[in-house]
């Protein structure tokens, strides 16, 4: 008579076998694959001018800046040179901006940064949280309230007297 041995924990199926830690590699490995579909910063751009609005995928805002030192290759229907980036990398500093979750903001210099040399726009040029200086009322703008008011009053008073003078009739 054959004698049935067990067969030893190590070798039964379970977290130990090599499988398990094959797909734990897979599953760490997905989200990157999945980031890597993102698509170009000039497919956002497609038809759009030179400082039009865009919108990456996601809440991302940005502007449609030229870069002039790039080579837009003649294969492809879409301007690869035309880039939906920070909006103030075409920009002047202390611009108005809209920033990337879409709040307003202002373009300001960032500190230790290095703009890329083959690059014809301002990359250290950033959107962030301010506000452009507005223009004070007692420094020149004026709603011009006296001047509207004047004609409304006289076609208010012309009318009233045409219901007057029509009532006097009947």
């Amino acid at each position: 008579m054959k004698q049935i041995r067990s067969c030893p924990a190590s070798s039964r199926p379970g977290p130990t076998t090599p499988l398990y830690p094959l797909l734990s590699i897979c599953l760490l490995l997905l989200p990157w694959a999945a980031s890597a579909n993102i698509p170009a910063a000039y497919f956002a751009c497609e038809g759009a001018d030179n400082g039009a609005p865009c919108q990456l995928p996601g809440p991302t805002y940005g502007n449609c800046v030229l870069d002039t030192l790039c080579e837009d290759p003649a294969t492809t229907e879409v301007n690869e040179c035309l880039l939906c980036v920070d909006g103030c990398w075409g920009m002047a500093p202390d611009e108005f901006c809209v920033q990337d979750d879409g709040s307003d903001g202002v373009c300001r210099k960032q500190d230790q940064c290095t703009t890329d040399p083959e690059k014809s726009f301002d990359q250290c040029n950033w959107c962030v949280d301010g506000d452009i200086e507005r223009t004070d009322p007692d420094s020149g703008c004026n709603q011009g309230g006296h001047r509207a008011v004047i004609p409304w009053l006289l076609i208010l008073m012309a009318a009233a007297f045409q219901i007057r003078r029509g009532r006097k009739k009947a």
